[in-house]
């Protein structure tokens, strides 16, 4: 609990603790996980598209659209392709289409 509050709280830690659990991060080499912290969060920065075929320069275009919107708004992205299979597609993760 001590080491989460140092690096998400560091307010609720005096100087002293900081200053020792910080020393031990840098020791360790302890990298913060971004991945790990917003699957237990519960929520992500990261997006999925899943295109018909990846091969067309329409979803190429689309799928470059995307990338690019959500660079701006600080979202990060993965690309899947269906090959326009209806059971992919419906498979996918976070898919929301129905099966057919």
């Amino acid at each position: 609990g001590t080491v989460s509050h140092v690096m998400n709280r560091p307010e609720k830690v005096s100087a002293a603790v900081s200053a020792r659990v910080q020393a031990a991060i840098n020791q360790l080499g302890f990298v913060r996980n971004d991945a790990a912290r917003q699957l237990r969060a519960g929520h992500s920065s990261t997006i999925g598209l899943v295109v018909l075929d990846v091969r067309n320069p329409f979803f190429t275009d689309v799928a470059r659209g995307a990338e690019e919107r959500a660079a701006r708004d600080g979202l990060s992205g993965i690309l899947g392709k269906s090959d326009e299979k209806s059971d992919r597609e419906a498979t996918s993760p976070g898919s929301s289409c129905d099966e057919r």
